[in-house]
């Protein structure tokens, strides 16, 4: 499922797989965070960059950069996981 601006900010309510659209806002050693909706930011940890081994994130995305990205877990708890990777690789 797609989800486009303007639609429910619970995320925990859309259940996983979901994809949109994120605007990088900050680059770690370890990863990048994105907002994936307005004022609300999560990590893309760097193992979920790319379909491939990346050594820095510099290396995939710069600041600013829209990514597409999948929502692949939302428990309860507010914490969010996102991936890159599964939707390069079209994961369901």
């Amino acid at each position: 499922m797609r989800i486009k601006p303007g639609d429910p900010a619970r995320i925990e309510s859309w259940g996983g797989d979901v994809t949109l659209d994120a605007k990088v806002t900050r680059i770690e050693p370890y990863g990048v965070f994105v907002e994936f909706m307005p004022g609300r930011e999560g990590l893309v940890h760097i193992s979920q960059l790319s379909d491939h081994r990346v050594e820095k994130p510099e290396d995939e995305v710069s600041m600013g950069d829209e990514i597409m990205i999948m929502v692949t877990d939302a428990p309860n708890d507010g914490k969010v996981r996102l991936s890159r990777q599964a939707v390069l690789e079209g994961w369901t």
